[in-house]
């Protein structure tokens, strides 16, 4: 008689005949079963596949074939989890069900979908679809451009990449404008790093500290020590809020920058577009032509809401904390997006950063946020405050009321005395205390 065959070669065998990609990974993460479909899927020999060690790390994640493939953090909660793999050169896409088996390897069989499929979640704050964003736009940028300031689907921060793109291949002055916050510094250096290659000096001078007359002594000193080297390397001057200058020491600038034989280069920051600042008659237009061949303008987050959620998840993979979990719920990015960051992305980073340490769960919840985000949430759902007619009349004469009557006290009830010390005749103050209705006070 035949001996039978066991449950778990059954399971085998089926699995090994599907069509649809499947494997499984013990505790540690290793790969102690796959079958033919998925080796098909990543065109690799079964060889590097056998043992293969999937560890999650945000920061890796779809950039290498074991990180693709690892289980995601979400899973220790729930015991199922549903994302999309991408893989690494070709982009290829697959929905994945991850489950765990509870065995006594605790281990992970994973279910792809046999054919590819872009669908997209069913919510816009969904973690897998924020972390594909967060690796097409890895894929898409530089290593120079890989800045907190410039991430963004919008259409502001795809036109601020554009200019940024455009200026680094450019050797004009540029002015980038901007909140507190915004990144406006990190940007000129980014930008003067791709211009230059590293060639040339940046001398970074900031505008809040100089008057006309120490700006005069510095750039002097400067120009001075230029003089004196050899081989002199090219000079960019980084003028750090240079909105903050006097009118006095604009002129010194303007002086200097005239001066064809010195051949500054110029970069400058400006909380404020001088454009405008030249209309209010706060700037010189002549200044502002010699340092705005290009303005870049580094929009609020206020303005462009919708880049909240994957800037975001960008700074939380970025973090030292996203190998443990995975994101943010729905509902902590609806009270992100409630809140109305006067510090722009600089203060979302310091929230992002707060939030994944104190987090217990796979996932930063809303009650992780700093109790200001909540306090903005429960802002938000307060009905507007109506504003009051004010009676201009009755206001007034309850002011002149309470002025009589202190009169009136310190006089001891002698109203010649008093209308002395209002200033007034007393015929005047005997005719507004009938008015004001003062006699039985």
């Amino acid at each position: 008689m035949a001996r039978p065959t066991s449950p778990k070669t059954i399971v085998s065998r089926i699995f090994s005949a599907s069509q649809r990609p499947i494997y499984i990974l013990d505790s540690s993460g290793r790969v102690v079963f796959f079958n033919q479909a998925l080796t098909d899927w990543l065109g690799v020999n079964e060889t590097l596949i056998q043992g293969l060690r999937c560890v999650y790390s945000a920061s890796k994640a779809n950039s290498e074939v074991a990180s693709c493939l690892a289980t995601p953090p979400q899973i220790v909660e729930t015991g199922e989890y549903r994302t999309t793999i991408v893989l690494p050169g070709n982009g290829s896409r697959r929905s994945a069900s991850f489950y765990s088996l509870h065995d006594q390897d605790e281990s992970t069989l994973v279910v792809l979908d046999a054919s590819e499929s872009d669908k997209q979640p069913s919510s816009p704050f969904d973690v897998s679809a924020l972390h594909q964003e967060v690796v097409a736009m890895r894929n898409e940028w530089s290593q120079a451009y890989r800045l907190d300031a410039l991430v963004g689907a919008s259409p502001a921060m795809k036109r601020v990449r554009a200019q940024i793109q455009l200026a680094a291949t450019a050797s004009c002055p540029v002015v980038i404008s901007g909140n507190d916050g915004t990144g406006r510094e990190t940007v000129a250096r980014t930008i003067h790093r791709e211009q230059s290659n590293g060639q040339h000096m940046l001398v970074p001078l900031s505008c809040e500290l100089l008057d006309a007359e120490l700006l005069q002594t510095t750039v002097e000193a400067f120009v001075r020590q230029l003089a004196e080297q050899e081989d002199r390397v090219p000079t960019t001057l980084l003028l750090l809020e240079v909105d903050q200058l006097s009118l006095e020491a604009q002129s010194v600038l303007l002086g200097f920058l005239e001066i064809p034989e010195l051949g500054f280069q110029t970069m400058a920051t400006s909380r404020t577009r001088l454009a405008d600042l030249v209309d209010a008659q706060n700037f010189r237009a002549e200044l502002a032509c010699h340092l705005t061949s290009l303005e870049i303008t580094l929009p609020p987050l206020i303005d462009r809401l919708d880049d909240i959620p994957i800037v975001a998840q960008w700074m939380f993979e970025r973090s030292s904390h996203s190998d443990r979990l995975g994101g943010f719920t729905p509902e902590a990015i609806e009270a992100l997006l409630r809140y109305g960051w006067p510090g722009e992305v600089t203060e979302l980073k310091q929230v992002v950063e707060e939030s994944a340490a104190i987090a217990k769960g796979s996932l930063i919840g809303e009650s992780d946020l700093p109790k200001k985000i909540g306090y903005a949430a429960d802002a938000s759902v307060l009905p507007d405050a109506k504003d009051e007619d004010v009676d201009l009349d009755a206001f007034m004469a309850e002011i002149e009321s309470e002025l009589i009557a202190r009169a009136l006290k310190q006089a001891k009830g002698n109203r010649a005395q008093a209308a002395r010390s209002l200033g007034i005749s007393r015929g005047k103050l005997l005719r507004r205390i009938e008015q004001l209705g003062l006699e039985d006070k």
